[in-house]
């Protein structure tokens, strides 16, 4: 169903011609639900997931305002590669754990929590943390720049507009932010982390650690992130 509504929307509104002359468009949350649900035609978070008329002519959606998005050539996402040399190290959930069966644990959320109540997550940063902030928040106000598939890059400019937190986790020193995926992903859209980040860089003076956690075959693979330079979306480095 994507598929065919993002066929009908390019064709209405010309956005190949204008991605081509002004290399972006931007489009509102009411012309993309006048064929379709805004939530359900704009939740791309790997390339697979794009739909063939973006991934046919290179090309990638990110919010700006609150109900309003831009269409460009943006290198939106970041691969991610599992090391199978590394040792896999077994954990255990608690004794009196008895409402999460480990070997059935199909949400992000009960990933997350296993996590954190068998001491993964704090093992990794090596500091005591607790569960804080999480679900659904506006951005506020920032700016960005982004690199385009020809190398130049694009200025981003967000306002109020809307991210998710799937979990985060506050120590005395660290703020960790977690993106969390119950499959194997060979890339993630790199706006899950960012957004976040680059919100919490102005409300907390501790460390912000983003990290993506990725559930598959019951091994927890946890990547961990830094930005190298705040302003930068395509600055995102594996640290370990």
């Amino acid at each position: 169903m994507n598929e065919t509504a993002w066929e009908q929307i390019f064709e209405k509104y010309n956005i190949l011609e204008e991605v081509n002359g002004n290399d972006i468009f931007i489009i509102t949350a009411d012309q993309i639900k006048e064929f379709r649900e805004p939530r359900l035609m704009t939740k791309f978070d790997s390339q697979s997931d794009l739909p063939r008329i973006f991934s046919d002519n290179e090309l990638a959606i990110l919010p700006t305002k609150r109900g309003t998005y831009v269409i460009g050539r943006f290198k939106n996402y970041e691969n991610v590669l599992i090391d199978n040399s590394l040792d896999v190290e077994t954990v255990n959930l608690p004794d009196y754990i008895t409402t999460i069966d480990y070997k059935n644990i199909t949400s992000e959320a009960i990933s997350l929590t296993s996590a954190y109540i068998s001491g993964m997550i704090q093992d990794i940063v090596e500091e005591e943390v607790v569960p804080t902030i999480q679900g659904r928040m506006g951005t506020g106000s920032f700016n960005y720049d982004i690199e385009m598939k020809d190398g130049r890059n694009f200025n981003v400019e967000v306002e109020n507009s809307q991210m998710e937190i799937d979990g985060s986790y506050e120590g005395v020193s660290k703020f960790v932010i977690v993106e969390a995926k119950n499959h194997f992903m060979s890339d993630f859209i790199v706006r899950q982390l960012y957004y976040p980040y680059r919100v919490w860089k102005n409300n907390t003076s501790k460390k912000i650690i983003p990290m993506m956690l990725i559930k598959h075959d019951n091994i927890y693979n946890f990547y961990i992130y830094t930005f190298t330079n705040d302003n930068n979306y395509n600055s995102i480095k594996l640290s370990k």
